[in-house]
Order: structure tokens, then C-alpha cells, then sequence
């Protein structure tokens, strides 16, 4: 029982396992790696095509893609404009999804006499005197941002609740089209990669 300082080589040697530099990325293509190289030189590639390009629209999206964003709130108006459109989409991040549920309840309970938009402000406001970090307060924002969003395609906090669930659905990943956080795309991989580089200056075809 136990482990010695050896133990990695000894596993190594047994199982005569090839060694895998950290700084060697074998899932992007060239062109790719090129971009990566300009914010770090150590990362290299193992030649495998791949393409970027810039464009001001998601001109060729279609399911088994995914959409990135640094903030959520961008990919919740993508989503809708893609439902929109008659594609299936997923936001990735069920626990985000809950969180916004809890809000919207906590809305609806708190100020139950108010339109479901003005209780959301007033809970997120309260919230927010609360906090003094900064990452705490942009966490809320973004989540209140989300909702206003969502809040303009519902009549009430029963179908924004609705809402909320079925973009935040787990769904089969290539039926999909799925949008995602930068830190929540952590590990995942698809064909076509879209990545909103400016959350605000992006349009859809159509």
C-alpha cells in the first residue's frame, strides 16, 4: 500500500506509456495554434488542418457547431435568435440555468405585485448592495442581464421559468447547436467553433 517517488516512472515502464508534453496541443489545427502562439510561443501543434476566419455574422452555424462567449448574456439572445430560425439549441451550464430559475422564483415571491422585469431589478439591486467584489457583482449582472433578455420573450415568470429550462436542457450534443461560456467549454470540442468576440457587434443570416 502507499506510494513512493517513483511511482510515476514505475507506471510508465509497466505500461511502456509515451510521454504527452503539456505545451503540445493535439485537437486544434495549424492555423489555430499560429493564433495561440501570439499570446504564448511554448504551445505547439501537431500539424492538423484547421482554419479561422473573422466574420460579422454566424453565417453556416448549423448543429454539432458550438458559440462561445466570455459572458452568458450574448449567447442568450443568440439562442433565442436561433430558435428562432428553426435550430436546436443548448446553452451549456445547468447550474447557471438553475441559478436563474431561483432568481426568477425569488422575484415573483418577493414583489409578487410587480411585472416580473421591475421584481427581477429590485432583487438583483438588493443583491448587489450587498457585495463588495467585483467578480460577485459581474457574476449578478450578467445574470440579470440574461434574464431582462429572456424577460422580453415572456409574459410572465411561469414561461420565463419554462424558457429558462429548455435552453438550459441537456440535450443530445449533436442534435444541437450548443452556446457556452469560455469557462464552461473547458475540454469540449466541435467541427466549427464560433467565438463572439465582441458580445455586443455580431448579427445572425437571415
Amino acid at each position: 500500500a502507499g506510494s513512493n517517488q517513483s511511482s510515476y516512472e514505475v507506471l510508465q515502464n509497466t505500461l511502456n506509456a509515451k510521454e504527452l508534453p503539456l505545451s503540445v496541443c493535439y485537437r486544434c489545427g495549424d492555423e489555430i495554434i499560429k493564433l495561440a502562439r501570439q499570446y504564448n510561443s511554448a504551445i505547439q501543434g501537431t500539424e492538423r488542418q484547421g482554419g479561422v476566419s473573422y466574420q460579422k455574422t454566424l453565417e453556416g452555424v448549423q448543429h454539432g457547431d458550438m458559440v462561445l462567449c466570455r459572458v452568458n448574456a450574448p449567447l442568450i439572445e443568440c439562442g433565442i435568435d436561433l430558435i428562432n430560425q428553426g435550430h436546436h439549441v443548448k446553452i451549456k451550464g445547468k447550474n447557471f440555468g438553475e441559478t436563474l430559475i431561483k432568481l426568477t422564483k425569488e422575484a415573483q415571491k418577493s414583489y409578487s405585485g410587480l411585472e416580473i422585469e421591475t421584481a427581477i431589478q429590485r432583487v438583483i439591486a438588493n443583491k448587489l448592495s450587498k457585495i463588495r467584489s467585483k467578480d460577485k457583482k459581474d457574476l449578478l449582472l450578467d445574470q440579470q442581464n440574461c434574464l431582462l433578455m429572456l424577460c422580453d420573450h415572456c409574459d410572465d415568470a411561469f414561461e420565463l421559468i419554462q424558457k429558462i429550462g429548455s435552453l438550459f436542457s441537456e440535450s443530445p450534443a449533436e442534435k444541437v447547436i450548443t452556446l457556452s461560456s469560455m469557462h464552461r467549454s473547458k475540454g469540449l470540442e466541435a467541427d466549427n467553433v464560433f467565438i463572439l468576440l465582441n458580445e455586443r457587434e455580431f448579427t445572425l443570416p437571415g
